[in-house]
């Protein structure tokens, strides 16, 4: 059973972590919506995940309603960042074009990508403005010296992870059985392993930040699962599959691309995808550290 001081610390843990994210994400927010670099926009959108998740361990409920801001700003983020991510990508592959008509393809393709970028990144700053504000921030700091102290006391983040464990092991179950089906297309696997990518990052920040409140198991370890590796096989299974179905989502005629030279790169788009899903090992949900 924790002391009054193990409590007390265990309190000011919590309190120096949402803190630091907090200011790390305001200060990068700040930053993004100028566009001066793109690593803004991903550092903005990392403590703002960081923070959703910490939030989401002592108040599940949103009883204080403060990760809806959270939660748009995010969204907001995401948005710039993934048109970042197929920017970079289809300028190198516009570089590598292995003939004049892709490389022409790419051009006007990276045109409409760069157009969509700006319209994001001209509407980040009224999507971030009520998680910077003062109404919010006053919230916040009332939160931190409030609501916080009784939260940190009660909330049990090692069952939390324990449940989050479970989640993603149920997720596998789900992953065997459409991979078992000759009908299930690529793009309902690839989805559904992205969903297997967002609770394998939860755990793995639920692990890195929240580490002071969970109990070890046997041997030292937080988790069950070697969460690391599966997300980075898992994130880039993710960003083939949001090139896809980006890729899919341009109309072909308006661009005026050749409709046989759009089919051979979305036929190449879908390959990648696919190998990605090949090379994503399912029997590694099942291995313990």
């Amino acid at each position: 059973m924790e002391t009054l001081q193990e409590k007390t610390e265990t309190y000011r843990e919590w309190k120096k972590q949402l803190k630091r994210h907090y200011r790390k994400f305001a200060g990068f927010a700040k930053e993004a919506y100028r566009y001066e670099d793109v690593e803004d926009v991903h550092q903005a959108r990392v403590h703002c995940r960081k923070l959703l998740t910490l939030l989401k361990l002592l108040d599940p409920d949103d009883r204080e309603a403060l990760r809806v801001p959270l939660k748009r700003a995010f969204k907001a983020l995401g948005r710039v960042r993934d048109s970042d991510v197929l920017i970079a990508d289809f300028v190198q592959r516009k570089e590598e074009a292995p003939d004049g008509d892709t490389a022409e393809m790419l051009k006007r393709y990276l045109k409409l990508l760069r157009d969509r970028r700006l319209r994001y990144a001209a509407k980040l700053e009224k999507r971030l403005r009520p998680a910077l504000r003062g109404k919010f921030r006053r919230r916040w700091d009332d939160y931190l010296d409030g609501a916080l102290p009784k939260q940190a006391l009660s909330v049990d983040a090692t069952a939390q992870l324990r449940r989050l464990e479970a989640k993603l092991e149920a997720k596998q179950a789900e992953l065997r059985e459409l991979a078992a089906q000759p009908d299930t297309s690529g793009l309902d696997l690839a989805e559904t392993l992205h969903e297997a990518r967002l609770i394998v990052k939860e755990i793995r920040y639920v692990t890195s930040e929240a580490d002071f409140a969970l109990k070890p198991l046997p041997g030292g370890a937080l988790s069950f699962l070697p969460v690391k590796p599966l997300q980075e096989e898992l994130g880039a299974l993710n960003d083939s599959r949001v090139r896809l179905a980006q890729w899919q989502d341009a109309n072909p005629e308006a661009l005026g691309i050749d409709p046989d030279v759009y089919r051979r790169m979305t036929d190449r788009l879908r390959g990648e995808m696919e190998r990605r899903i090949r090379e994503v090992s399912l029997a590694d949900l099942d291995e313990r550290d």
